[in-house]
């Protein structure tokens, strides 16, 4: 962690297991399991073996790679998730929940519609909630096509900056077809 603020994916890169993932935020209970679940049957419908090494962009700094890892969905699990735009949500918020662990933030819960966010974040970092309000987390899940990321991000960010509640956050955009995301911190 950095005492200015969040970190920033090394510049080699990195790897990210999704059941390592999960247990960071056990405290969400069942729900981040669900989730979690999601994103194995959103990234096993594209990828086969459970590993993948696509890119991860943040705050425009150019790609780095970010290799994936992922339990097999079963077909029970595909099965409970067969409304694919509710699986490509739910599977973005654990991938999104596992980058912002990388950048030193700890999940608090979800937010209520109208704050302009998705998830309250805490910064793990010296100083970083100086006022102990938390950060903003907006999501956003491409299941595949060419669906344009940063398009996708720049309204996330905007969409974060309104709302109810004028606070810092991160937006975060993850494509499932390439493993690709894409997230911006604003303040």
């Amino acid at each position: 962690m950095n005492a200015a603020g969040p970190t920033s994916p090394a510049p080699e890169g990195v790897e990210v297991d999704l059941a390592v993932a999960a247990q960071g935020v056990a405290h969400l209970g069942k729900l981040a399991s669900a989730y979690f679940e999601a994103a194995e049957v959103m990234l096993s419908r594209h990828v086969a073996g459970g590993a993948h090494v696509g890119t991860w962009e943040h705050d425009g700094s150019g790609e780095v790679r970010l290799a994936l890892r992922w339990a097999p969905a079963s077909p029970e699990a595909t099965e409970v998730h067969g409304d694919l735009i509710d699986a490509t949500e739910y599977g973005a918020y654990a991938v999104a929940i596992a980058l912002v662990d990388v950048l030193g933030f700890k999940v608090l819960g979800r937010a209520a519609r109208g704050t302009g966010a998705d998830w309250w974040i805490e910064p793990r970092w010296e100083g970083g909630g100086e006022d102990g309000a938390p950060w903003k987390l907006e999501v956003s899940g491409i299941d595949s096509g060419t669906g344009a990321v940063r398009t996708r991000l720049r309204a996330k960010v905007d969409q974060g900056r309104r709302g109810e509640y004028h606070r810092p956050g991160i937006a975060v955009v993850v494509r499932f077809c390439d493993v690709r995301a894409a997230s911006e911190c604003w303040t």
